[in-house]
């Protein structure tokens, strides 16, 4: 009788265990889940999941930098910048850091410095039409316009349904004093679902007297 406990409760540990594996989540799973969460717009969600995958595996640089994108999307961009400078020690040639990192350093205005992230993400993957459009955004901050433009024809190029680079390129546009070229691209964008503001719209309106200002330049560089 008492061999059979023992082997019962042997069993019944066994047992116990199994189960605790079966329902123990990896540090993959927790990521998995942190990236559901920031897809339906739970950031706060999303980063408490990616805190638990880090825990489990330290050097996990794509939760570093992920995290850093939600913490940046409730406007910490200090915390996102730390998460994303670890996300790159981790991993030097990891691009999507550095697109993290820009919009941090974006979210801070450190435009300079993002436009450095970015063309640093371009260079280690030369087709992220992400990294293009967001230098296209920062060059636009600093109205280097025609800088921006061209970062938006090269993400259009790579996508050609992003609607909010039609509707940034169109800001651009109005920048250079091209009030055509914005409308055009404001009307894409809002083919394509991007709702463009009444005052851009409002400002492509031309009338005598502002076309006698406009100039010809040369956005296809």
């Amino acid at each position: 009788m008492k061999r059979q406990i023992i082997t019962f409760v042997l069993i019944f540990g066994c047992l116990q265990q199994i189960s605790l594996s079966q329902t123990q989540k990896s540090a993959t799973d927790w990521y998995k889940s942190a990236l559901d969460k920031y897809y339906h717009n739970d950031y706060q969600g999303a980063i408490a999941d990616y805190d638990t995958a880090i825990s489990l595996r330290p050097d996990f640089y794509l939760a570093f930098s992920s995290r850093g994108l939600a913490k940046s999307n409730l406007e910490d961009f200090q915390g996102a910048l730390a998460d994303c400078n670890k996300a790159i020690k981790l991993k030097p040639d990891f691009a999507e850091a550095y697109n993290n990192r820009g919009i941090a350093k974006s979210g801070l205005e450190d435009y300079q410095g993002a436009i450095a992230d970015w063309t640093k993400a371009i260079k280690l993957k030369p087709d992220n039409a992400s990294a293009y459009n967001n230098r296209g955004n920062a060059k636009e901050r600093l109205k280097d316009y025609l800088g921006a433009v061209l970062d938006y024809n090269r993400a259009i190029s790579i996508n050609p349904d992003n609607a909010g680079a039609y509707a940034n390129r169109g800001a651009s546009y109005l920048g250079l004093n091209l009030k055509d070229k914005a409308l055009e691209d404001f009307n894409r964008a809002t083919m394509r679902g991007h709702d463009v503001p009444q005052e851009l719209l409002d400002k492509c309106k031309v009338d005598v007297d502002t076309t006698k200002g406009n100039v010809s330049v040369d956005t296809t560089k």
